[in-house]
């Protein structure tokens, strides 16, 4: 199982919990055909398009983009589902590409709460390591649009995810 990590800075989980994001992901993996499970790969898949947006994932970032799912989430994920999570959200960026992969997650979930709340999970993830490639401000740019999140208010959520991680 993988964990809640103690390193994740409070001020994220905070940013997360003020955007309504933690409310919206299931805190253990719903049934396969679930309403839940359905929320939970959109959250993972628009996670997984920002985290892979500089380049091929190697195996550590895999882990990484898990984990740190896990840490801004709560979720409790078993290696196994983790793995599965990443082939299907892989799979459908490979064979879709960037814009494919974001107007088809788009369709998946027209709630703008749900939206907003995966794009501040992306966030979260996507300022982990400090650094946003432009490639990766590139995604969340189309995210936004796709998810139609105003220019301002997805700025704030990338600003306010890079300001927890920096404050610690």
């Amino acid at each position: 199982m993988i964990k809640i990590n103690k390193k994740t800075p409070s001020g994220v989980k905070g940013v997360l919990d003020k955007r309504g994001a933690t409310k919206v992901v299931p805190k253990s993996v719903p049934p396969e055909d679930s309403p839940e499970a359905t929320v939970l790969a959109f959250v993972f898949a628009t996670a997984y398009v920002v985290g892979a947006a500089d380049g091929e994932l190697s195996d550590e970032e895999y882990g990484a983009l898990g984990q740190t799912l896990a840490d801004v989430t709560g979720l409790d994920i078993t290696q196994e589902q983790l793995e599965s999570m990443l082939e299907a959200s892989d799979a459908a960026l490979r064979e879709k590409g960037y814009e494919g992969a974001i107007e088809e997650l788009a369709a998946m979930a027209e709630d703008p709460e749900l939206r907003r709340a995966a794009y501040t999970i992306a966030a979260a993830v996507g300022c982990a390591d400090g650094a946003l490639a432009d490639e990766e401000v590139a995604v969340f740019s189309a995210l936004a649009d796709a998810y139609e999140i105003p220019e301002a208010e997805a700025t704030a959520i990338i600003e306010e995810c890079a300001a927890a991680y920096e404050a610690g």
